[in-house]
């Protein structure tokens, strides 16, 4: 009891001291034994924690290191496999040689996944990252693949080694560099290059490495180039990646003011054996480069635009292809597109022209542009070349360069039969028609041993092989000698003229429309009363169609006029660039209305029956507009890209053509589309409608195609074999007729689909085709040159 009378006594008090102390402010004292206690089970558990931290880090470590040793034996091992293919002598079969590459191949691919995945720099030095799928024979498929990290080639970071094996420096022997950078170029197959043609012009060239002495001595650009071929350091190069250059062939239609057609290939001196750090890139057949898209490109160019020095390493840079209203030059060819990024001032510079600009593409790079032109800040827009649109004049030049070729030069305008070819391999014969600075070549592969007959019309058609079996001479082909035979190297050549009878009389007559200013013509609608109603840049002009002189000037658009249509009321409607429509009076040149609704270039308009105009633009959209009330009344849209014609029928559908290689078929009561016709491989262009209500269309892919409306279907293909079709129109005796980019008119028979006559009137481009009642027709050159012709 007294214990406890005690313990009871104690804990009162104990209680009146903490309530004193809680009044007095203070916290009464701790329990000296319990802090104890808990500092020691903060220690236990902390050292605990730190052991298990130690022993998962050693076992981590552990497997790097293991990793690590085994990846360094794996190196040596493909050192000594790539010592093996690099030695020629090396006794290994052809087959032997693919099946140990191969071999290399698949290990490379499968350390890269399941070992380094996405972490391959992090254990191995650049020039160690051999780790990833190699295969020589496969183009766009370089030996590492490239990193984008927020890199540019002005003032920015180099490019991974090896990442872009088809990258090529070109360059003379110059005083500014011991190993002068003057353009770039990409590496397409063992023997040619393709860079710009601006590249390979003395005064271009000259401009960015100075003028080298040694020309004085050479007096050749050939002589003097020299091609760097697996190189990212430029002060880093040896023998081995030297080449010169063989021949050089510039696009005969280059323009150095406007830079079209700004292409050339060169040929090397000798073969490039693929090999990790050299690879070929992919050609792209067909167009792939929309706005939006984001493309590289790579070069030794400047890097400060204040300094007149490449750089020493290769560079690279992401672009994003831009419409056409956000470059800085008022007209950009269809062949070419604009890139870049004026805000992070990501851009190409001197230096980096004919370099590639590339795009991943079905797990491949695909050249799909050149460097050309750009922003003279080198901060801003560049231009490029669409590689697309080039890509058969690249393989028959190429072809022209085989070594068991034979180039014979004819006049223009002949049909040419070859008889027999007494050669002991296949050959190549190269018929290369010159006139006007024009240089147009076919090229046919001569089986050995055999007896061919082969015709064909220059810039139209060529005419299937007629193998004969039978040892015979020309006179026995019922051909029309006009010409005395040519004998080159004992291989019989004879030429005659073909023409068909129907367009034998074909003539014309040339005027010029004069003007003040060196202004170009886009359009032309001829008018009853004798005049021409044409777009002239960003104007509309009336000629006198018997003088040719200027008889009024109406401005008011801001950009390019791209079509004119003279109204059933006498007014003149008008699509421009600058994303508007105008009516205009035809008398007064006053300004009526303005049609604003699209948001990109219009290029193409129709009048409707009951008098609502009908438009279609670059920004995917056709519109109807009442005119009366200025109003867009309906907007039909389903096509993916660009509209670039549209065409109304007899029963009151419409029909439109797109860059998306599609045609659509439309109500235009309800606005919905009623078909959709797929054939075409690239954009597509000029639509014409038949008097019979089927359809013609014409496409980049460089054809022709008659469409039945009703089922939908490609009833047939005229195969243009030219360049960039621009007009086709139907003539009274039902054959079609159409213009070309390159100069050339063409007049096709309907239900054959073959060239009846080719005619070249034009050394640019015939922008204007029309047909008159009488059956006359007028052509018309960007220049304002027109030719009126007689059947």
């Amino acid at each position: 009891m007294m214990i406890y009378t005690v313990d009871e006594n104690l804990s009162s008090k104990n209680a009146c001291e903490r309530a004193e102390a809680s009044v007095a402010g203070h916290q009464p004292a701790s329990n000296p034994k319990k802090c104890s206690r808990c500092l020691l089970s903060f220690i236990i558990v902390s050292v605990s924690f730190i052991v298990l931290c130690c022993i998962i880090m050693a076992i981590m470590t552990a497997s790097v290191f293991s990793k690590t040793n085994d990846l360094k034996d794996l190196y040596k091992k493909n050192k000594q496999l790539d010592l093996i293919f690099s030695n020629e002598s090396s006794g290994l079969s052809n087959d032997q040689f693919q099946l140990e590459r191969n071999m290399l191949g698949w290990l490379k691919n499968t350390i890269q996944k399941k070992i380094l995945g996405n972490h391959q720099n992090k254990y191995l030095s650049s020039n160690e990252q051999l780790f990833a799928k190699y295969t020589p024979q496969e183009c766009g498929m370089p030996g590492i693949q490239p990193r984008f990290l927020n890199t540019r080639i002005m003032n920015g970071k180099e490019a991974i080694p090896n990442s872009w094996p088809w990258a090529v420096s070109i360059g003379l022997e110059g005083p500014r560099d011991k190993v002068p950078h003057a353009c770039g170029g990409t590496l397409i197959n063992k023997r040619t290059v393709i860079t710009a043609a601006h590249c390979v012009i003395r005064n271009s060239i000259f401009t960015l490495v100075g003028n080298p002495t040694p020309y004085t001595k050479y007096r050749s650009i050939e002589k003097m180039m020299r091609i760097y071929i697996g190189v990212h350091d430029r002060a880093s190069i040896d023998n081995k990646n030297i080449y010169g250059v063989e021949s050089i062939i510039m696009h005969e239609r280059f323009d150095p003011i406007t830079f079209k057609n700004d292409i050339a290939i060169i040929r090397l001196d000798r073969d490039v054996s693929p090999s990790y750090g050299i690879g070929f890139a992919c050609l792209g057949k067909l167009n792939q480069v929309q706005p939006g898209d984001t493309v590289y490109a790579i070069g030794w160019g400047y890097t400060e635009n204040s300094r007149n020095q490449a750089s020493r390493y290769l560079m690279q840079v992401d672009l994003k292809v831009q419409k056409k209203e956000n470059c800085l030059i008022q007209y950009i060819d269809i062949d070419q597109f604009c890139a870049g990024n004026i805000f992070l001032k990501k851009d190409t510079c001197n230096g980096d022209s004919g370099g590639p600009i590339l795009k991943f593409i079905n797990n491949r790079w695909t050249l799909v542009g050149i460097v050309s032109n750009g922003d003279v800040s080198c901060a801003g827009t560049g231009i490029y070349i669409n590689v697309a649109f080039f890509y058969d004049w690249i393989l028959q030049k190429s072809r022209l360069q085989q070594s068991n070729s034979i180039s014979i030069t004819l006049p223009c305008g002949f049909v040419v039969c070859l008889s027999h070819i007494n050669t002991q391999e296949e050959v190549t014969i190269c018929l290369v028609c010159q006139n006007h600075q024009i240089n147009i070549q076919k090229c046919f592969n001569m089986p050995k041993n055999r007896l061919q007959l082969q015709s064909a019309n220059y810039g139209c058609w060529i005419e299937p092989d007629l193998d004969l079996n039978m040892t015979t001479d020309l006179d026995h082909h019922d051909c029309l000698i006009n010409d005395p035979s040519i004998d080159i190297n004992n291989n019989s050549l004879q030429s005659l003229n073909h023409e068909h009878p129907r367009y034998s009389n074909l003539r014309y007559s040339s005027f010029q429309l004069f003007d003040n200013h060196n202004s170009h013509l886009y359009w032309l609608e001829p008018t009853p009363a004798g005049e021409f109603v044409c777009a002239s840049d960003n104007s509309i002009k009336i000629w006198d169609s018997n003088t040719g002189n200027l008889l009024k000037c109406i401005n008011g658009h801001l950009n390019r006029v791209f079509n004119l249509r003279i109204l059933s009321n006498n007014e003149v409607a008008s699509a421009s660039a600058d994303k508007t429509i105008k009516l205009w009076n035809y008398f007064t040149g006053e300004n009526l209305k303005t049609f604003i609704g699209h948001k990109d270039w219009v290029n193409c308009l129709a009048e409707m029956s009951n008098g609502n105009l009908v438009s279609g633009s670059d920004d995917y959209s056709i519109k109807v507009w009442d005119l009366e009330s200025d109003h867009c009344i309906k907007t039909l849209v389903g096509h993916n890209y660009y509209v670039h014609d549209i065409k109304l029928t007899s029963d009151g559908e419409l029909i439109s053509s797109s860059a998306d290689r599609t045609l659509k078929i439309w109500d235009l009561c309800t606005g919905q589309c009623k078909n959709t016709l797929i054939g075409h491989s690239n954009w597509l262009g000029r639509l014409l409608v038949l008097k019979n209500g089927d359809l013609v269309s014409s496409s980049t892919d460089k054809t022709l195609k008659l469409w039945d409306k009703n089922s939908g279907k490609c009833v047939r293909t005229f195969e243009e074999q030219g360049d960039l079709i621009t007009n086709v129109k139907e003539l009274d005796n039902g054959d079609i007729i159409s213009t070309s980019k390159d100069g050339y008119v063409k007049i096709w028979d309907f239900k054959t689909a073959k060239c009846l006559k080719t005619v070249k009137p034009f050394n640019d481009v015939i922008t204007c085709l029309h047909i008159f009642p009488d059956g006359q027709f007028l052509t018309g050159c960007i220049n304002r040159l027109l030719k009126l012709w007689t059947i």
